[in-house]
This record gives C-alpha cells, sequence and structure tokens, in this order.
C-alpha cells in the first residue's frame, strides 16, 4: 500500500576526489538504521573513472509508523574504503520521511575528498547538521 512508504534515505549523488582529483574504484556502503521499526539495511556501489557515485532513495514502510503519531528516528551513513582505508563520509539523524529532507532538496549532492578531515557541518541548522568528510553541494 503506498501509502504506508517511506523515505529512509533520499537519493543520493556524489564524487569521490583525493587533494582533487577524481578516484575511481572507491567503494562507497550507504546505511541506515530506523530506530522505530528496528530496521537497518546497507547497499554498495563503486566510484567510477570519475570518482562519481550514485545511490537510489531507500523505502521501507510500517502500519504502525504511518497511521500513528511519532518522531521519526533514522540514522544514516555513507562509509568511503580506498586502500585499505575507511572513512565516514556522511552521518545524519533523519527525523522525517519526507524525500529531500536531509538537505532540503532531493537528491543529496555530495562531494567527499579522502584528505578533508571529518567534522560537523551546517552546526548553524541543527535539523540539517551532519557529521563527516563529504561536504552538501548547494
Amino acid at each position: 500500500m503506498e501509502f504506508l512508504k517511506q523515505c529512509l534515505f533520499s537519493p543520493v549523488e556524489g564524487v569521490v576526489t583525493i587533494d582533487g582529483r577524481p578516484s575511481s574504484d572507491a567503494i562507497i556502503k550507504k546505511k541506515y538504521s530506523w530506530g522505530n521499526k528496528k530496521e537497518t539495511k546497507e547497499t554498495e556501489t563503486k566510484t567510477d573513472i570519475n570518482g562519481s557515485f550514485e545511490f537510489d532513495a531507500s523505502y521501507s514502510s510500517s502500519v504502525f509508523t504511518s497511521l500513528f503519531p511519532h518522531e521519526p528516528l533514522i540514522t544514516q551513513y555513507i562509509y568511503i574504503e580506498h586502500n585499505q582505508k575507511s572513512y565516514l563520509g556522511w552521518r545524519y539523524e533523519k527525523g522525517s520521511y519526507d524525500i529531500g529532507a536531509e538537505t532540503g532538496k532531493s537528491p543529496i549532492k555530495l562531494i567527499c575528498d579522502l584528505m578533508w578531515e571529518e567534522q560537523f557541518h551546517n552546526d548553524d541548522n541543527p535539523l540539517r547538521r551532519y557529521l563527516g568528510i563529504c561536504r552538501v553541494l548547494e
């Protein structure tokens, strides 16, 4: 049933670089944990010759969360693996089932340079604050 469908992770388009140069064949893992339903899912892809990657939106459903008031609790991660090292690209606490809620638009567009340090971004907007080496492209 369509009304039960809830967006747990909006679509993602990104580019991985090393010091500004595209990084091909990096493994990108997208993971989410939906606390309201105790559901965890992970998918992975590789960057292409231009360092690009993408993920479709992740949806799930629950009669309880569709019909009863509650606060969504979805923890999202994007990890980047390159040369036997793992980098946290994105960690975000999504509190809505709306597509594009993470950044205010869909898809989420990221640039991730493996030379950048992991840090918090969007400190001025607590609803869109995320942690990682990736940066959202406007």
